[in-house]
């Protein structure tokens, strides 16, 4: 077998590639910034693992991989956690750790933890950039093949599996969904002043409207776990169960799988700091919610909704204004939108994190009828797009 490193273009530019095939993963006009290296997702985060591992996966399907690692970086030393700023992860000085992954399918697949489930950008779980190579070379010695749906463009697992992979396998990578971003710099504390007159007329009448409902309050809270923090949810989901993912049975408050994992994990991140739970209230009933993260110096947006009732005030909108100025004021770099780029998203902005989708079949028996499987597949699409007899599937090529 052989290996196709995993690399999108030069590195001065490595977006090049990506402009110069545009596709429904990267929009045209979509202005695209990669994370900066090393910045680690919210699904590497200890929190996310946990909670993965409890409501998302059964224990057999569970694999801890072990790692051997390289002596901490001066920047990690210099961090003093040796993970990302504020999640208190693992140290990057320890000699050794477990990677979490899951085994999926006939052939053992592995897959970052809640990857598939939620949909979520996710990255291998190193504690640090500078450990990647030893997680690399731990996954090419191992048979089972890897699957990243949504792996950052840029990230330090891209070139240290094209190394470990070398003459061990094959690596293939493709466009995935970029997510919608907005960096932020001091003139987002005040928000409205970023959009046009039209937008900023929108807000102004949005706003009038909820006044005239019972007036408007915004809430954004860190609590720790709790009875404030399960109240605070059971409102959440509430909100949530009001909007157009009650009436598509999708509401975490009916969803048996993913309403005990956020729960879960919006204990865990309480415990660590990192839970950012919004409203908007007009009156007394909250309209608007959003479960967010709060790390890497940067607001993670992890799950919106809003009362159809109010639909007239647009709370959902008012909310996202006034979290982005929350994030703005707070010093934070950016506001990460999560998900894939959508009509409503454009309206926020343009700037997309571009992600890649990342195979691996490491030369075993596993990886070989893993690499045989999923090249039939593509073929089988290909052909269909070609006889238009159904519409392009999976990544772009």
């Amino acid at each position: 077998m052989t290996t196709t490193a995993p690399s999108a273009g030069p590195s001065t530019d490595p977006c090049a590639a990506h402009r110069a095939r545009p596709s429904a993963a990267f929009p045209q006009d979509a202005v695209l910034r990669p994370y900066p290296p090393g910045t680690r997702l919210p699904t590497q985060w200890a929190c996310w693992l946990e909670s993965a591992r409890a409501h998302l996966h059964p224990a057999g399907r569970m694999v801890d991989l072990q790692a051997v690692a390289a002596p901490p970086t001066r920047n990690s030393r210099a961090r003093g956690d040796g993970a990302q700023g504020g999640e208190g992860g693992q140290a990057a000085s320890t000699a050794a750790w477990h990677v979490p992954l899951v085994a999926q399918g006939m052939w053992g697949v592995l897959t970052p933890p809640g990857a598939l489930a939620t949909g979520e950008p996710a990255d291998l779980a190193w504690p640090d950039a500078a450990q990647a190579p030893a997680l690399a070379r731990s996954l090419a010695r191992q048979p089972r093949p890897l699957n990243l749906p949504r792996v950052p463009l840029g990230s330090p697992s891209l070139p240290a599996l094209a190394t470990a992979f070398r003459g061990r396998g094959w690596v293939r990578v493709r466009a995935a969904h970029g997510s919608p971003c907005i960096e932020l710099d001091d003139g987002w504390a005040q928000p409205w002043r970023k959009f046009n007159a039209g937008r900023q007329s929108d807000f102004r009448r949005a706003q009038r409207r909820a006044g005239e409902a019972g007036g408007l309050q915004f809430e954004v809270h860190a609590p720790a776990p709790g009875p404030d923090l399960e109240r605070l949810l059971d409102e959440a989901y509430e909100v949530e169960s009001r909007s157009w993912k009650g009436d598509g049975g999708t509401a975490l408050a009916v969803d048996p799988l993913l309403g005990p994992f956020y729960r879960r994990l919006a204990h865990a991140s309480a415990q660590a700091g990192l839970l950012r739970l919004c409203f908007l209230r007009i009156g007394a009933r909250p309209a608007a919610m959003q479960f967010a993260l709060q790390g890497e110096g940067r607001f993670w947006l992890m799950k919106i909704g809003y009362d159809a009732a109010f639909a007239r005030c647009s709370p959902g909108q008012l909310l996202m204004l006034h979290t982005i100025g929350h994030a703005a004021s707070q010093g934070l770099a950016s506001y990460e939108m999560l998900g894939n780029a959508a009509a409503w998203t454009a309206g926020w902005t343009r700037t997309l994190r571009p992600f890649v989708h990342v195979r691996a079949y490491p030369a075993s028996w596993p990886g070989a009828r893993a690499l045989c499987a999923d090249a039939w597949r593509a073929a089988r699409a290909r052909w269909q797009a070609t006889a238009g007899t159904n519409p392009v599937l999976g990544v772009p090529a």
